[in-house]
């Protein structure tokens, strides 16, 4: 199924982003948030790890931000990033750590360098993936080339697509 959120600038759709996060970690479901641009999809964990119920918040969702460090623009979402998670996690419980995870932040394309996703695409050489996502949460929708959205759309059962049509289109 597929769900579209359109607003202008300033109507709030971070924030129903960050409530549908909530809502969905909430439901037990695992959440792929996606975006052609590091910014969107660091504003968005900066909602929630900055909330004033972050404590509550993270008790319930489970954030990882995949890509490079130097990507990340946020001081706040550092800690997040999977590298800086994984270094001080023990070999034998790697798995373990990275199956826990119920939101999972990158970039159209960087999401290819979370292990999960990367061994999935890896195994299916041409043929069909299995979705590894209950939803898949699109931001900044207008920039991104439908080559991009395939990418993350794939790994997922459901799509909430968001965005602005007046915003600049993809380059």
């Amino acid at each position: 199924s597929i769900f579209l959120l359109q607003g202008p600038p300033g109507t709030g759709k971070t924030q129903t982003i960050s409530e549908l996060v909530y809502q969905f970690n909430k439901m037990g479901k695992r959440v792929l948030l996606s975006s052609q641009t590091h910014v969107a999809i660091d504003n968005v964990l900066e909602k929630i790890i900055t909330h004033k119920d972050a404590d509550r918040l993270l008790s319930l969702i489970n954030p990882v931000r995949v890509g490079d460090e130097s990507n990340v623009y946020s001081e706040c979402v550092k800690p997040f990033i999977y590298s800086n998670i994984m270094k001080n996690v023990p070999e034998e419980y790697q798995d373990i750590v990275t199956d826990s995870f119920n939101l999972v932040c990158g970039t159209t394309i960087g999401v290819l360098s979370f292990p999960p996703i990367f061994s999935k695409v890896e195994d299916a050489k041409g043929t069909s993936i299995e979705a590894l996502f209950d939803y898949m949460i699109l931001d900044e929708a207008s920039k991104t080339t439908f080559s991009e959205f395939l990418v993350p759309a794939v790994l997922s059962k459901r799509w909430v697509i968001v965005g602005d049509v007046k915003q600049l289109a993809p380059y």
